[in-house]
């Protein structure tokens, strides 16, 4: 168990509601969890329309840890971000880099196109960062440098026009 994540690019609306699993066919996917994301995380989903079936056409996967693991991952986010911990984002609603997600579900949820192209660029502009803090965290470095490159990679690809669910 844990946090999974699961990726959609090129979303476009659509008025299908099949949802094919065949890499040859058109794909759908419905974001039912929009509603919930922007009563507890507002602007998140911005992008996304709630219960609207879209197509798109490449899904990507990937195990984010344990949530344990996952928040361990997260608070080590914040603190190379420059941030006291996780918990001081939770309770500070100033912009920053990383925000949107270090202050995001550990469960559910989905980020739409736009806040993804926002934390694309600070994956982007931290990627130096990065490398020289997981430097510093012996053992667990490499562990939590692959995690950011598989976020990296995941906001990279949905920014602008795809969406990142959270399950």
């Amino acid at each position: 168990m844990g946090l999974s994540i699961r990726a959609y690019t090129n979303l476009a609306e659509t008025t299908e509601t099949d949802v094919s699993y065949s890499a040859s066919e058109d794909r759908t996917i419905t974001f039912y969890s929009v509603g919930y994301t922007e009563v507890n995380f507002p602007g998140r989903t911005k992008g996304l329309k709630p219960d609207t079936p879209y197509k798109y056409d490449e899904e990507l996967d990937f195990h984010a840890g344990s949530y344990s693991g996952y928040n361990r991952w997260r608070d080590l986010l914040a603190r190379m971000a420059g941030y006291d911990s996780a918990e001081a984002v939770w309770s500070d609603t100033k912009p920053g880099p990383f925000t949107e997600l270090i202050n995001f579900s550990d469960c559910e949820g989905v980020i739409g196109p736009i806040t993804a192209a926002k934390l694309a660029r600070d994956f982007s502009e931290f990627a130096d960062t990065a490398r020289a803090f997981a430097d510093t965290l012996g053992v667990e470095g490499e562990y939590w440098l692959s995690k950011f490159g598989e976020w990296r990679k995941v906001f990279e690809k949905t920014a602008g026009n795809g969406a990142v669910e959270f399950f």
